[in-house]
C-alpha cells in the first residue's frame, strides 16, 4: 500500500494490519481493543492463524512476536527469534511466508529472495528458497509475487533521485520511464485466479496533484507490457490497493484539488470502462468550520482508507473516520465487486484521552474475511512509556 497523508486532521490517524485469516471466529464477538505488549513500530502481518509483529531492522537477527486470533479476540503472545538473518530486508508476505532479499545486486537482476514459514504455534521454519507456486483464489498486491514456473519481484536501485531505477525481474525489464520514480512510487505485483499478471503503481510519488494511479497486464515468460496502461485515479492520489481475484482491480483514495474536498475512493479493473466510486458511510458526514475570517462553513468530514480486500465477488474495504479530539472510528464495509453499494459489516471508537492520543499515518495488509486493526498511541501530558499500541479484530462478513 502507498500513502500520503493529505488530511487537515492528521493528528487522528491510524495504523491498521489487515488479516489474512477466515471470519468463522471474528464475526462471534463484538469488537473489544487489546494491548499489544512491547509495539516499537513493527510490521503487522497475518498468518497460520496468528497476527504477527517484527522489526524491519537489517542491522539486527529477525525478532517476532505473535498471537492466535480466535473468536475475535488475540490469545496470548509469543516471542520467537532466527538466527542468522542479519543483513536481510523485508520484502513481501507470500501466503503463511515472510519473504526477504538476502542480498541485491544493485541492479535490476534481482535481489536472492528466502521464505520464513510462520507456523501456527509461533515458531518459525527454517529459510527456504522462494519459486512458484499454485496460482491463488485470492491476494493483494506485493514485491513479490508467485507463478507456477517461478517467483518474480520488483527491482530496482536509487543512487541519487535522478538515477532511481526501478524494473522487474526476472527476466530484467526496466520500467522507469514508465512508473516515474522520482523519488520512487510504490510498485507493486499480482496474479489474479485466471493466472494473468498485473503491475500497479502511482507516479510522482511525494509531489502534490500529479499523482497518479495506473494498472498494466504483463506477459508472464517476458514481464513485457500487454496492452495499454489504464489509468484509475488520474490525479491526486494519496493511497492505493492492488487486490486480485477473477481479476486485479486497484482501489485509490484520491485528493480532489477543490478546497475543502473530501478524499474520493474509487476502484476500477482494466477491463471496465470507467472507475466506481465507493460511497463509505460516516456517522457524521458534514462538520462546521470556519475560515480565516471567521466566516462558518459547511465542510465534509475527512475518512481515510486503510484497507482492501476482494471477498467471494464482493469487495471488502476498512477505514476511519469522524475524527475528533475524542479519537475516531474504524469501520469495515461490504460492497459488490467493484465497490458499489457499501454497507457496513462492524466498526470500533479508538478512544483518545487526556494521556493518550491517536497518532500515526494509516497503513494496512489486507485479508480475507476480518480486519485485525492496530491503533498506535502517543503517551502526552506525563503519560510517561513510549508509543503503545491495541490490536482489535473487525468482521468483514
Amino acid at each position: 500500500m502507498w500513502k500520503r497523508a493529505a488530511l487537515a486532521m492528521s493528528v487522528l490517524a491510524t495504523t491498521a494490519a489487515i488479516g489474512l485469516a477466515g471470519a468463522s471466529g471474528a464475526a462471534q464477538s463484538r469488537p473489544r481493543w487489546q494491548v499489544v505488549p512491547q509495539w516499537r513500530n513493527q510490521i503487522a502481518v497475518v498468518a497460520a492463524g496468528r497476527i504477527w509483529f517484527f522489526l524491519a531492522d537489517p542491522g539486527n537477527p529477525l525478532v517476532v512476536k505473535s498471537a492466535p486470533i480466535a473468536n475475535g479476540r488475540v490469545g496470548a503472545w509469543r516471542r520467537t527469534t532466527l538466527p542468522n538473518t542479519r543483513g536481510w530486508i523485508y520484502k513481501s508476505i507470500l501466503r503463511d511466508d515472510l519473504v526477504f532479499a538476502k542480498s541485491c545486486p544493485g541492479t535490476l537482476q534481482g535481489c536472492t529472495l528466502a521464505a520464513v514459514r510462520l507456523r501456527s504455534d509461533g515458531t518459525l521454519g527454517k529459510p527456504t528458497d522462494v519459486g512458484g507456486a499454485p496460482v491463488p483464489a485470492s491476494s493483494s498486491g506485493a514485491e513479490v509475487v508467485q507463478l507456477p514456473d517461478r517467483a518474480v519481484q520488483v527491482t530496482g536501485y536509487t543512487s541519487g533521485i535522478r538515477s532511481a531505477r526501478r524494473g522487474v525481474c526476472c527476466p530484467a525489464v526496466d520500467y522507469t520511464k514508465l512508473v516515474q520514480p522520482e523519488p520512487g512510487p510504490d510498485l507493486v505485483l499480482g496474479i489474479d485466479h485466471r493466472g494473468r499478471l498485473w503491475m500497479a503503481w502511482a507516479t510522482s510519488y511525494g509531489r502534490p496533484g500529479p499523482s497518479a494511479a495506473k494498472i498494466v497486464e504483463l506477459d508472464p515468460s517476458t514481464l513485457r507490457l500487454r496492452g495499454t496502461p489504464v489509468v484509475v485515479s488520474a490525479s491526486g492520489t494519496t493511497a492505493f490497493y492492488l487486490v486480485c481475484s477473477d481479476a486485479c482491480r486497484v482501489v485509490a483514495e484520491r485528493m480532489p484539488p477543490k478546497r475543502y474536498a473530501r478524499a474520493v475512493v474509487i476502484s476500477r479493473a482494466p477491463d471496465e470502462r470507467s472507475a466506481t466510486t465507493l460511497k463509505l458511510p460516516l456517522k457524521k458526514p458534514w462538520l462546521i468550520g470556519r475560515t480565516g475570517s471567521g466566516k462558518r462553513v459547511r465542510v465534509p468530514a475527512p475518512y481515510t482508507l486503510i484497507g482492501a480486500h476482494p471477498s467471494a465477488g464482493r469487495l471488502d474495504v476498512a477505514y476511519w473516520g469522524d475524527g475528533s479530539e475524542r479519537g475516531l472510528t474504524v469501520r469495515v464495509a461490504r460492497g459488490n465487486v467493484r465497490g458499489a453499494n457499501m454497507h457496513v459489516r462492524s466498526s470500533i471508537f479508538a478512544p483518545s484521552s487526556s494521556t493518550t492520543v491517536v497518532v500515526g499515518d494509516p497503513h494496512g495488509v489486507s485479508g480475507p474475511g476480518y480486519f485485525a486493526v492496530v491503533a498506535i498511541y502517543e503517551r502526552v501530558n506525563g503519560g510517561g512509556g513510549g508509543p503503545l499500541a491495541r490490536v482489535a479484530i473487525l468482521p468483514a462478513g
